[in-house]
């Protein structure tokens, strides 16, 4: 009897270290890779002011996925993102982008950023508008990207911007649907 109950104790006090330890052993190791935001911000802004878009190389996945939620557009591939972003420079060459704020938790980054630039180019179309020639207007507009990394990469993207606002700075009116005839 004597020796079960030392047995019992000793598996109980096995069970105790084996659970701290294992404990331990979790919480000292990372649940995501740790991201470099500053190196991510300066990448964004790189390639966003300067033209700098093969800087995306050092932050984004071969097979990165954005989303482009406010103006309905779906783009992947990395090539075809940094395509996409050259026409969007080029309809507004003294783009001046900021990230605002800037966070990361677990495998998601999410950015606060806002832009301004002149419309001295042709701005390609999207599923909200046709083509638009150059305005030569000035505009701004906002928004919030949430990013999801794969071993430190970003490998998808949903950003969410005001469309409205900077669409009506560049001339477009918005006319309400005409009430159906009875």
């Amino acid at each position: 009897m004597k020796i079960a109950r030392v047995l019992g104790s000793v598996v109980i006090a096995l069970l105790v270290i084996a659970v701290t330890s294992s404990c331990q052993q979790q919480m000292s190791e990372p649940t995501a890779p740790q991201v470099d935001l500053e190196a991510m911000r300066s990448a964004f802004v790189a390639a966003w002011n300067d033209g700098e878009v093969d800087r995306y190389d050092t932050i984004c996945m071969p097979d990165y996925v954005a989303h482009e939620v406010a103006s309905q557009v779906t783009i992947e591939g990395l090539e075809s993102y940094k395509e996409w972003m050259r026409s969007i420079r080029a309809a507004f060459p003294d783009m001046d982008w900021r990230i605002d704020d800037i966070l990361a938790a677990g495998n998601k980054v999410a950015a606060l950023w806002s832009w301004s630039g002149t419309h001295t180019g042709t701005l390609p179309a999207s599923p909200l508008y046709a083509e638009l020639p150059a305005t030569g207007e000035t505009v701004s507009s906002s928004g919030v990207a949430v990013f999801h990394l794969v071993d430190g990469m970003i490998s998808e993207s949903w950003s969410y911007s005001d469309m409205l606002a900077p669409l009506q700075q560049l001339g477009f009116t918005i006319t309400p649907p005409a009430e159906a005839s009875e």
